[in-house]
């Protein structure tokens, strides 16, 4: 069926491989008996000494008489195949930790997936859907995910996963790429600090590649902590350190698929952009960061949120405590509301109503059946006005699955539309960003190529390559390529892989004049986000101060040609990913 995978090589094996051997088993025993029923024999024999015989030739301890029939030929030397295999698969399981350990001191190159939760399973399984080597290191033996990733034919080690001798064990210093997903974020840091220890003090070997570590870290002030230490900051050790967090690259990713400018949203259009965020957990706090960083449209006007939650005052203290400027990016209000009541639902549905906004609605509990249960008391009032609504559900199995079958057209009628965070995280969508990231690495090479042909010397940090970059510079050049989309909704335009049609190289004048002011609003939002501030004079960058924090109209003709610039760039960007802008 489209779309679906076939497993690989291996795993239709171990599913077929017991039936397979106890066919050709049944067949040779088949044929055993018919062999010696055809045998000349001096003496009458029973059907009991057939048997007897028969059994004989799985432990060779067969004997013949007379020359042999084409029934026995192949019985005396299929019978004993099938043995001495199910007796070596025997020994494999009564030493499995030993033959285990065995064929990990000559892997390399490998997958190291530290952690084995729904996010440790999903990247495993990825891996090796991919035909890679994996090896797991879970602290729990009753785990209910090991023998999944058994059968998948994961490699499983039962321990800590900060221990330095189980990651030797693992042969970490010899993988190729480790992926911190523990439950707790301190165990990740201290798992990636000590596999970089390890890997500094192996020894030097021509066919090892550098230890690229994607360690799952929440707290947005560790994540900060941690990008001061020095295994993170050194990059000559072979050891090349990633952060990333499932519920930040989902709500990316979800925005990318489910724009909040779902309508053409034009510089003299006169509504709102109305995002209404409910549940405000990690995934809600994710979902209204990201969408603050990158809703900055054509009519100049804030996004607007709403958020409602139980008890929203706690997390929206935290929140914007961590932003201090966030008001000046977007207009929030929090709602402390009981969302499935039926006056919050008559009150959500009064403020999706509205003809001066364009809004849409998030469900983002943790809880996957209250979730479908809100969309479902939703949907009546919302249907008419035609509002989506994004479904945070957990993975995508489960109650996921009754939204892509016939229920999502008819009683759903196309507008719930679920967002599994797990079933986002593969490997190449929220680990390694290499389809979402596309433009941003284009965005940085131009930007290398353009720096080096003035300065060739430089040992500029920004200059480095892609995969040794400092995140937050790969942050603003994906934060660039994400509002890049929105940029040309604006003006009517998309990027598609359709050859056939006649791409767009260069903006008018007016359109360069409107995707401008747009660049301009999304860097202020990232500056603002990122905890700088407006002061006269020159950009301060130790007190995060700048004097172009201002609106477009402030802003002198020579600044304002940087974002032209920007701009202007953008459809020789999405070139360089194969693919062109054109005319929706």
């Amino acid at each position: 069926m489209p779309g679906i995978t076939p497993p690989p090589a291996g795993e239709r094996w171990r599913f077929l491989q017991w039936p397979f051997v106890w066919s050709l088993a049944v067949l040779a025993f088949l044929l055993g008996l018919a062999g010696y029923a055809r045998l000349p024999h001096d003496t009458p024999e029973t059907l009991l000494d057939h048997l007897y015989s028969t059994l004989q030739l799985f432990v060779l301890n067969a004997t013949f008489a007379g020359p042999l029939n084409w029934q026995l030929e192949i019985a005396r030397f299929l019978a004993p195949a099938v043995m001495a295999y199910t007796a070596a698969q025997a020994l494999i399981v009564l030493f499995r930790e030993q033959f285990t350990l065995l064929r990990l001191r000559f892997t390399r190159g490998h997958v190291v997936v530290c952690g084995l939760g729904r996010k440790g399973f999903k990247v495993a399984s990825d891996f090796r859907r991919r035909g890679e080597a994996v090896v797991i290191i879970e602290e729990d033996d009753e785990n209910d995910w090991i023998p999944m990733c058994k059968e998948i034919g994961a490699t499983v080690l039962v321990g800590d996963a900060t221990d330095s001798r189980l990651l030797a064990q693992a042969r970490v210093q010899h993988a190729r790429l480790l992926v911190a997903v523990c439950g707790d974020d301190g165990t990740n840091v201290e798992t990636v600090i000590r596999a970089s220890e390890l890997k500094k003090a192996s020894a030097p070997s021509g066919t090892d590649a550098p230890l690229e570590c994607h360690v799952h870290i929440v707290e947005s002030d560790l994540r900060a902590l941690f990008k001061e230490h020095r295994v993170f900051t050194d990059t000559a050790e072979g050891v090349r350190i990633a952060l990333f967090n499932i519920y930040d690259s989902s709500a990316r990713l979800l925005l990318r698929r489910h724009p909040l400018d779902r309508e053409h949203v034009g510089p003299d259009d006169p509504r709102t952009v109305h995002l209404l965020i409910i549940g405000f957990g990690l995934m809600g706090e994710s979902l209204l960061l990201q969408a603050a960083r990158t809703s900055h449209f054509a009519n100049g006007r804030h996004l607007r949120v709403t958020v409602i939650d139980r008890d929203p005052s706690a997390s929206g203290r935290r929140f914007m405590r961590r932003h201090p400027h966030f008001t000046k990016v977007c207009d929030v209000e929090f709602l402390a509301r009981e969302a499935d009541d039926a006056a919050a639902l008559d009150e959500i549905a009064g403020l999706c109503a509205d003809p001066a906004a364009l809004p849409t609605v998030a469900i983002c509990f943790d809880d996957d059946t209250r979730g479908l249960s809100l969309a479902l008391a939703l949907l009546p009032r919302l249907k008419p006005h035609r509002v989506p609504v994004l479904l945070r559900m957990t993975t995508d199995g489960g109650l996921t699955t009754l939204l892509d079958a016939g229920i999502a057209d008819s009683r759903l009628s196309g507008l719930v539309k679920p967002f599994p965070v797990i079933g986002l995280s593969s490997e190449s969508e929220v680990l390694l960003h290499r389809e979402m990231d596309a433009i941003a690495v284009a965005i940085h090479s131009d930007y290398v190529a353009r720096r080096r042909a003035d300065s060739p010397a430089s040992d500029d940090p920004s200059l480095r390559p892609w995969d040794q970059l400092d995140e937050d510079l790969k942050d603003s050049c994906r934060l660039q390529a994400d509002h890049g989309e929105v940029k040309l909704r604006a003006v009517g335009l998309r990027i598609t892989d359709d050859k056939a049609r006649a791409p767009v190289t260069a903006f008018t004048p007016e359109e360069v004049e409107v995707l401008s002011k747009m660049e301009h609003d999304r860097w202020n939002a990232d500056r603002f986000l990122a905890g700088w501030s407006y002061a006269p004079g020159k950009k301060d960058v130790e007190k995060k101060t700048s004097p172009w924090l201002v609106g477009w109209d402030a802003l002198p003709d020579e600044i304002r040609e940087y974002d032209r610039e920007a701009v202007r760039n953008v459809p020789r960007f999405v070139e360089l990913t194969g693919r062109r802008v054109c005319r929706s």
